[in-house]
């Protein structure tokens, strides 16, 4: 029961963080480089994502300052990550065109990562 509790707030954290993003990113996009878009919205969604799950979904076994430092260094690596993914993937016209489906496959790609990175952050284990 209590894994279940666990995953029900992950996901309901993980989809205000994501919605925010995915919005950010496509109003963003229509003025801005789609990776310069990335960058903006994916910071928002990170920084909305660690503090739900810091509150609600993680038992928090490190100290604040270790978990800050695993967070911030995961955080930079998928950062730099997905917005290499999109300054590529967009150079192909259909991607470049089709900037939801970009922005949706980023988010699948890096939804595992970011999950098992924070589990790790929190708890010490994956």
């Amino acid at each position: 029961m209590k894994l279940l509790r666990k995953v029900i707030r992950f996901f309901f954290s993980s989809f205000t963080a994501t919605s925010c993003d995915f919005i950010l990113y496509l109003t963003l996009v229509s003025f801005l480089k789609p990776s310069i878009s990335q960058i903006i919205s994916y910071s928002l969604g990170m920084l909305i994502n660690l503090t739900l799950q810091n509150f609600i979904v993680f038992d928090q076994a490190r100290g604040t300052k270790s978990v800050l430092k695993f967070v911030i260094t995961f955080w930079v690596i998928g950062l730099l990550w997905s917005s290499i993914f999109v300054h590529y993937i967009t150079k192909v016209e259909f991607f470049m065109d089709y900037q939801p489906i970009t922005k949706l496959i980023v988010i699948g790609m890096m939804f595992s990562y970011n999950y098992l990175t924070r589990k790790f952050s929190f708890e010490g284990s994956l």
